[in-house]
């Protein structure tokens, strides 16, 4: 995942276009790294189901998709969305804050559809 891989088409929507790392073991999903205070954006339409602070991942967006996807995006410093929220693909919905652990600005985004992770190069993006 560290930056576009050959089978994921350019245009693909990625909740930020910094440099990626796949993250594997007991997460399983996407770190994506950038500046603090950087725009986060949601990959799909959906309906903000949660929103909140959560150990070790700063606060936290879970976005469901209709599809029946649920998108995670942790590591914001500040969300901008609420639970009931609808959301558009494209939409900002937060900004990137800094790890707690290590200090370095980045996003951890994990897709799961009926709890089975999913990788998020392969997630639609609705």
């Amino acid at each position: 995942m560290g930056g576009e891989p050959a089978s994921t088409p350019a245009a693909l929507l990625w909740p930020h276009p910094g440099k990626r790392e796949a993250l594997s073991g007991r997460i399983t999903g996407a770190l994506i790294y950038g500046q603090a205070g950087d725009r986060v954006l949601s990959v799909s339409t959906g309906l903000v189901v949660w929103v909140g602070p959560y150990r070790g991942f700063s606060r936290v967006v879970l976005i469901e998709s209709e599809n029946g996807y649920t998108y995670v995006y942790g590591g914001n410093e500040e969300t901008l969305v609420a639970v009931g929220d609808r959301v558009r693909k494209g939409t900002q919905i937060g900004l990137l804050g800094r790890n707690a652990h290590q200090g370095i600005p980045q996003l951890y985004f994990l897709v799961y559809r009926d709890g089975v992770p999913v990788d998020p190069s392969q997630a639609p993006r609705s």
